[in-house]
């Protein structure tokens, strides 16, 4: 009896092990095909941003910000979020832009940490923003916070913290 009591218990934890084993398998599969559609409407969105049909990209950037978050590829998500930023901006949607750059900066933090190059970017978008609505104290606020984290991350000879002194 206590022979078969012991397989019992052996048999179910195997069964257990087996059956956790096979749904991490089956996540990370998931995982690895949200990252390549995610990768593969990134792109597309990029091309028909470059291609300026700004209402088309932004909504591959969406499909593929979704994917990348729910794969935790957090700093594609990001980056996603910055590419619709850049497309409202580009078409003129400044108020859309706006918001997508604050939400950009947001989730950076909560996400990557408040001294990365992803709030680094999205302190950016939020100065051209107001670059462009002629609000040149909050540019040149946005754009500062930007230069020194970039700074600090890259040293001041990298090409771009060149970029970002050429901003102020």
């Amino acid at each position: 009896h206590c022979r078969t009591g012991l397989s019992m218990e052996l048999l179910k934890s195997s069964l257990f092990s087996l059956f956790f084993v096979c749904v991490s398998v089956s996540a990370f599969a998931q995982n690895a095909n949200d990252s390549i559609a995610g990768r593969k409407l990134y792109i597309t969105g990029d091309s028909l941003m470059i291609a300026s049909k700004h209402e088309e990209s932004i909504k591959f950037f969406r499909k593929a910000a979704t994917l990348f978050k729910k794969a935790e590829m957090h700093k594609r998500y990001l980056n996603s979020l910055n590419k619709i930023c850049e497309n409202f901006r580009r078409s003129g949607k400044l108020d859309e832009s706006l918001q997508v750059a604050e939400q950009s900066l947001t989730e950076a933090i909560e996400l990557v940490g408040d001294n990365t190059l992803e709030v680094a970017s999205a302190y950016t978008s939020i100065g051209i923003i107001y670059d462009f609505r002629s609000n040149y104290k909050q540019a040149l606020y946005y754009y500062h916070k930007s230069l020194v984290i970039r700074v600090n991350i890259l040293g001041v000879d990298h090409p771009d913290v060149a970029v970002s002194y050429n901003n102020l």
